[in-house]
């Protein structure tokens, strides 16, 4: 397919390249945040002590997967492969936050990197540029692509898999002979993406329903067999493995309630202040320009993960497929400049493609970029870290500080007081603990009342331990006697 001649125009591959040069100006300028981000000796968000956690206890052969009535009392939501990359990574790197971050960050360059060689192969590289850059200034991506979470790196693999994919089909309609071995390829990186994080079944999802319209039954067989098959003998090895708890924790115990107001929230506050141009981009370009039936599934797919948003414990990370698939569309719908799929209205397309990328960068620059602990933060973890240093295990809210200072994590506090108000787990495991005093310190916030710790937790600790040291709105309680 060739590229319109109006695109390739002096004026506006200028003005492509002006718009890529201050994009990526401003995001080298960003990227100092980023840095500091990924060698902050502290935690930068407060998932990622935990995540750093679940590494060490592979190292140290222990299961993610137990019996929670067994300390620790650790709620291991996803599966293993990103611990274990963790783990390996880590050989090799110094730091117990770097590998995490590094992998991180790696799902973040590397969709910037496929979307731009996807771009350079089949749109005017000029535009290329501009949306490259465009997506590297994105917040969202930035701050979960610099933190301890496998959502980037997980749907670096699923966009892969998506644009092979495209491949796959695009030369099926060129009349080509395609190359089934695709397929395999695919479903081998769907299946590492859903080892990474369940979400990377949208994959699956998205590309078997696309079968089925199209009556590919089969590419869907053939797709479906790698894409699952390695899932499936990965999750009985698992359920054998921890005698049953791994589904448990990564399926039956995942947080499924509804709360719409969470939705409106996430959608009023974040998404549209940061993406709704793009969603205004995407439904005019769905009107107005030609684009393949398959990348219109996968887009139709991560608009439904914004739904998601009204789950219990969903955040920004919901944002990030449709950004990403977002963009893309964009790309395939106005780059390739192909004829407007409706003659009227009459449109001008290198004005309403410069348009969108305009509004998208006044957005991505109005909605604060990621940054580390402040000075303040990083010199308060630092003075009370040496609470942590002293002898005996410590039960902590802020689970970077035990971690830091090589102590076990015992108990994340918000998920454990979930799982206690849900009456999946019991509490009397850690009462047991407390009353015997098997913590040489514990950690509350020096307020009226407490809101991580379950009611019965916080009246047992304070039965059986007094404070010892009040500093920066925290209190810090040893044992009675």
């Amino acid at each position: 397919m060739k590229l319109s001649g109006n695109l390739k125009t002096w004026s506006i591959d200028w003005f492509f390249l002006f718009f890529a040069i201050v994009s990526a100006a401003l995001f080298l300028a960003g990227s100092r945040n980023l840095l500091l981000r990924l060698f902050c000796p502290f935690q930068v968000n407060q998932g990622e002590a935990i995540n750093v956690e679940f590494a060490r206890l592979i190292h140290s052969s222990s299961s993610l997967y137990h019996d929670p009535s067994q300390a620790p009392y650790l709620y291991a939501a996803y599966p293993p492969l990103f611990p274990i990359l963790q783990n390996y990574l880590g050989i090799f790197l110094n730091g117990p936050w770097f590998p995490g971050r590094l992998l991180a960050l790696s799902g973040y360059l590397g969709c910037a990197l496929a979307l731009g060689y996807w771009g350079f192969r089949n749109w005017n590289r000029m535009a290329t540029l501009a949306l490259g850059s465009l997506f590297l200034l994105s917040p969202t991506w930035a701050s979960w692509g610099s933190m301890v979470r496998t959502d980037t790196l997980m749907i670096f693999l699923g966009f892969i898999t998506f644009l092979i994919l495209s491949l796959f089909e695009q030369e099926k309609e060129d009349g080509k002979k395609s190359n089934e071995s695709i397929l395999l390829m695919a479903g081998s990186l769907t299946a590492i993406s859903i080892l990474l994080k369940q979400n990377g079944a949208l994959s699956a999802l998205a590309y078997g329903a696309y079968c089925v319209y199209k009556k590919n039954w089969r590419n869907l067989g053939l797709f479906s067999i790698f894409a699952l098959a390695p899932v499936l003998l990965v999750t009985v090895y698992l359920q054998w493995a921890t005698q049953g708890w791994y589904l448990k924790y990564t399926l039956l115990w995942v947080p499924f309630g509804f709360e719409p107001a969470l939705l409106f929230h996430y959608l009023s506050q974040g998404f549209l202040t940061e993406c709704g141009w793009l969603a205004a981009g995407v439904l005019l370009t769905c009107w107005l320009r030609k684009t393949s039936l398959w990348s219109k599934f996968r887009l139709a797919f991560s608009v439904l993960l914004l739904l998601g948003l009204v789950r219990e414990a969903s955040a920004e990370n919901y944002f990030l497929e449709f950004l990403l698939y977002g963009i893309y569309f964009l790309g395939e719908g106005w780059a390739r400049m192909e004829p407007s799929r409706k003659s009227k209205p009459e449109i001008n397309p290198k004005f309403i493609f410069s348009a969108l990328m305009i509004s998208g960068f006044l957005s991505f620059n109005l909605t604060q970029w990621p940054h580390g602990p402040s000075v303040e933060e990083q010199d308060m973890k630092a003075a009370v870290s040496i609470i942590y240093r002293g002898p005996g295990e410590h039960l902590a809210l802020d689970l970077d500080l035990p971690l830091i200072t090589g102590k076990r994590l015992w108990v994340q506090p918000l998920e454990y007081t979930h799982m206690i108000e849900k009456g999946i787990w019991s509490v009397e495991p850690l009462l047991n603990d407390i009353r015997s005093k098997k913590f040489s310190t514990i950690e509350l916030y020096d307020i009226p009342k407490q809101y991580l710790l379950p009611l019965s937790v916080v009246e047992e600790i304070h039965r059986n331990y007094h404070p010892e040291i009040k500093k920066y709105g925290r209190i810090w309680l040893a044992p009675n006697g």
